[in-house]
């Protein structure tokens, strides 16, 4: 457990990357956060940044005496922190390179493909002032390929704003 022992912890000085080091130099997964901030925020922190434990103060009333008050949990906050914990962990799963099953609806209207700015003629050479992108996605250039293109020979006469399909190139 990563913790900061001051009663309240600043905001500053929670050091959450401690988080990363504790799992790197331990070789184990079962790391987390002993806080004593004066909210849930560094604890949702540390569970996005990987920690399974949590640990905060707990009191029933705000209104007791002692040093470490301002930095417990009431019931309301423990509850809010299990819920919100609950979700911090099912959202740091995945993978940027990971493609979605139920996105492609949204990713194929979303994302653009290469289109001609013009008609152009079968045999037309093309050059990159002949292309542009546009959505929906409906051809089988991305935008981002659009250079890949130059170059290559249209097979049909195609009209202007048709998405190419790779059927389109010589």
């Amino acid at each position: 457990m990563h913790t900061t022992n001051l009663y309240p912890t600043p905001n500053a000085l929670v050091k959450r990357g401690a988080i990363n080091e504790l799992q790197s130099i331990s070789s184990i997964d079962s790391v987390g956060l002993s806080d004593h901030t004066t909210s849930n925020l560094a604890c949702l922190g540390a569970v996005a940044l990987g920690a399974v434990l949590l640990e905060r103060h707990f009191i029933d009333s705000k209104e007791r005496i002692g040093p470490d008050i301002k930095n417990s949990m009431t019931p309301s906050d423990l509850k809010d922190l299990r819920n919100q914990s609950n979700l911090m962990y099912i959202m740091r799963g995945g993978s940027k390179t990971t493609l979605l099953p139920e996105k492609e609806d949204t990713h194929n209207f979303a994302f653009s493909t290469v289109v001609l700015k013009y008609d152009l003629p079968c045999g037309t050479k093309l050059k990159r002032n002949h292309l542009t992108a546009k959505r929906p996605r409906k051809g089988d250039f991305d935008a981002t390929n659009i250079d890949t293109l130059v170059g290559k020979v249209l097979a049909p006469d195609l009209k202007q704003d048709t998405h190419i399909l790779k059927s389109h190139i010589k």
